[in-house]
């Protein structure tokens, strides 16, 4: 019964350790969700970088207009992207910044600048007064469409996404 308890209560407090949320960062008074990643495969930074790029180009509209920045050397990609939500019952977006950074079977991922941006309402920093009220909501469904980014990102990364069959 002790093992019992002892081992939920290790599942637990790893899934809480383990759970990232958006955090108003100290430096850049932003708020952000970082992260760094023990990745399955041993690849290398260079492989991580370019599985990375694919992964974008495959997940974004267009893979040229969302990458900023694209560092093989130092394994940093930089991309500008957004996620759509009907945060306050119409269409809109939270626009986002995404850094990656690689090393040798790691990544250290960042979302940062967020922004709820839709027609006729204009665009909000979270960090504005008018997102205030409504920011339980937004970084609730923020932190959901980052958890399934970098899940889709890290399964990419690890080779166990779909992948297209090479042998044709």
């Amino acid at each position: 019964m002790k093992t019992t308890l002892l081992t939920i209560a290790f599942a637990i407090a790893t899934l809480i350790v383990s759970a990232q949320s958006i955090e108003l960062d100290a430096t850049t008074g932003k708020y952000q969700v970082q992260a760094v990643e023990e990745l399955s495969s041993n690849l290398s930074k260079d492989e991580l970088f370019t599985k990375a790029k694919q992964w974008i180009a495959l997940n974004y509209k267009s893979a040229n207009d969302v990458i900023q920045l694209a560092d093989q050397e130092n394994g940093k990609i930089i991309c500008r992207g957004n996620f759509s939500t009907n945060l306050f019952m119409k269409k809109g977006w939270i626009e986002h910044t995404m850094i990656l950074d690689f090393k040798d079977g790691k990544m250290r991922y960042t979302f940062t600048d967020f922004v709820y941006t839709s027609p006729g309402s204009g665009d909000y920093p979270f960090e504005s007064k008018w997102a205030k009220g409504y920011r339980t909501k937004a970084h609730a469904e923020t932190e959901a469409n980052v958890k399934g980014s970098v899940a889709s990102l890290k399964d990419y990364l690890a080779g166990t996404a779909a992948a297209s069959d090479n042998d044709w």
